[in-house]
């Protein structure tokens, strides 16, 4: 490790930890492939509670090289060679936490959905990274939009618009206010109690005698 003192090693060897980083994490989630996840989202599935944790303990113990993790991920995302299951764990990272995608890195990752790709979990996870790390509209979101027949894009594209908001709920009409009423149970009146009120020791009931130490 470079000398404290030493700002551009430092950030060289931040950089370059968090490349090591970042290629074990593709090479976990290419691990987490085989019969039982076939499937990107189902290998990213199997290798996330690693990353989880993993994430936790460097949030925790180095936050100071979140930053060159994110430009690691970034770099991944951009590099031809990422496999789609390693795209997947990457994005979902983002979705977890912004702090590790940036808008390059999805922007590379849905390149290949406005080419003609057949939309999937790979597409679908990284637009919840964009809404969750509040990224601009772009043209390439614009162009996922006008894809026909894919309503789960449309609709996540929608969201980053900001044009879904939460539906406003339709009045009762009188005759469901009666319904709803004829169901509610009566109101309980509290019972009263059989005994009355405890004298207070200062305070007997009539014709008692009051003890001659308390006078």
């Amino acid at each position: 490790m470079p000398d404290p003192s030493d700002d551009v090693g430092l950030r060289k060897y931040r950089a370059e930890q968090a490349r090591l980083i970042v290629t074990g994490l593709r090479t976990l989630a290419t691990r987490s492939e085989g019969p039982r996840t076939p499937t990107p989202e189902k290998a990213a599935a199997e290798a996330w509670p690693y990353v989880e944790g993993w994430m936790s303990a460097v949030q925790t113990v180095a936050p100071e090289v979140l930053e060159d993790v994110g430009n690691a991920i970034e770099s991944s995302l951009c590099d031809p060679a990422t496999k789609p299951t390693q795209q997947m764990l990457l994005v979902r990272m983002g979705e977890h936490d912004p702090l590790f995608v940036s808008q390059r890195g999805l922007t590379c990752t849905i390149a290949r959905y406005t080419q003609g790709a057949e939309p999937d979990h790979v597409l679908w996870t990284a637009l919840d990274a964009w809404d969750a790390a509040d990224l601009p509209v772009t043209p390439e979101l614009e162009q996922l939009a006008s894809l026909k027949g894919d309503e789960r894009t449309q609709s996540n594209v929608a969201r980053i618009r900001g044009e879904l908001n939460e539906p406003t709920p339709e009045p009762m009409s009188p005759e469901e206010e009666a319904r709803l009423e004829a169901l509610m149970p009566p109101p309980q009146e509290a019972a009263p109690s059989a005994q009355g009120p405890a004298p207070h020791p200062l305070n007997p009931l009539p014709g008692s005698a009051v003890p001659t130490e308390q006078l």
